[in-house]
């Protein structure tokens, strides 16, 4: 009877194991969290210094009210995203953010008038919610720790079945990424497929938004219906998230927002693609008619 027992036991330890997200080979996830404190950064922002376990470093910071930075570094270090010509990030002006830390035994809480990020203890990880009216509204968890090791970082979050996600900056031919792998790097061209100029930015249509501060080159798997891997190959981590009410957003009748006017310059882009490519196919069917030797008939 004492053998059923143990046996049940370890199935169950065995299918709860098989049902979590697989880390990568060589995965170094930050571990647990062991400090917090209170700090001003170098550019008179608040936030907040978090230690692990394993000797991760993190920082949270506010830049405004429905932006929150979040920074990692292997060996109780922060590295700069490496800047040259231009800033990934342009300064931005400083105002005071209300903010206040909430902590438990099971987690501490960072909450603004319009977000709360939740940053579990044990082993770390964190979940976004916006506040709507005071009412939160969930956005996305890590599915399993943050990973940094010296090739790559790696960011697992939830997603749900009928989100859909936009951004890299242009893609041509492409605007919405939901069910595809969206690539953060530089091909040149202007063909369809091509990545003239790409951006590490993610747009949600759930409401919120990811812009990584960094020129390392990426990768976005969406293709997942319940989970989005954010790749990056640095050992850092540095993003910036932030929320509001996309819908309404979207859905303004008086003037469209920027993003909104935005989305339709993507889709008129996209339109001239697709005609180009088009028209470029049938020229090539109508030489190919020309090549093609003709039969002379007695």
């Amino acid at each position: 009877m004492h053998y059923r027992v143990r046996r049940s036991s370890l199935l169950l330890a065995l299918s709860a194991a098989l049902l979590l997200p697989a880390l990568p080979v060589g995965a170094e996830p930050v571990g647990n969290l062991r400090s917090v404190g209170a700090s001003a950064g170098r550019d008179g922002v608040r936030g907040w210094d978090l230690l692990t376990d394993n000797g991760t470093r993190l920082r949270i910071e506010l830049p405004a009210a429905d932006i929150v930075r979040v920074r990692a570094g292997r060996h109780g270090r922060l590295a700069d995203a490496g800047d040259k010509a231009a800033p990934i990030v342009l300064p931005q002006l400083k105002g005071e953010v209300r903010a206040q830390l909430e902590e438990d035994a099971r987690e501490i809480r960072v909450r603004t008038d319009a977000l709360v990020l939740h940053v579990q203890r044990q082993p770390l990880r964190l979940r976004l919610e916006r506040l709507d009216d005071g009412q939160p509204v969930a956005l996305w968890q890590e599915l399993q720790p943050l990973d940094l090791d010296a090739a790559q970082s790696v960011q697992v979050l939830s997603s749900q079945a009928d989100e859909a996600f936009y951004g890299g900056g242009q893609q041509n031919g492409r605007y919405q990424f939901k069910g595809r792998e969206l690539e953060v790097s530089y091909s040149g061209g202007w063909e369809e497929g091509d990545r003239p100029s790409p951006a590490p930015m993610l747009l949600s249509s759930r409401g919120w938004g990811m812009l990584r501060n960094t020129w390392s080159d990426g990768s976005y798997d969406l293709r997942e219906a319940d989970q989005a891997t954010l790749l990056h190959r640095e050992d850092r981590f540095d993003a910036y998230y932030f929320v509001g009410d996309a819908d309404r957003a979207l859905h303004a009748a008086d003037r469209p927002p920027d993003h909104a006017r935005a989305l339709g310059a993507v889709l008129r882009r996209c339109r001239l693609l697709q005609r180009r490519r088009q028209r470029q196919e049938a020229r090539q069917r109508a030489r190919r008619l020309e090549r093609r030797p003709h039969r002379h008939h007695p």
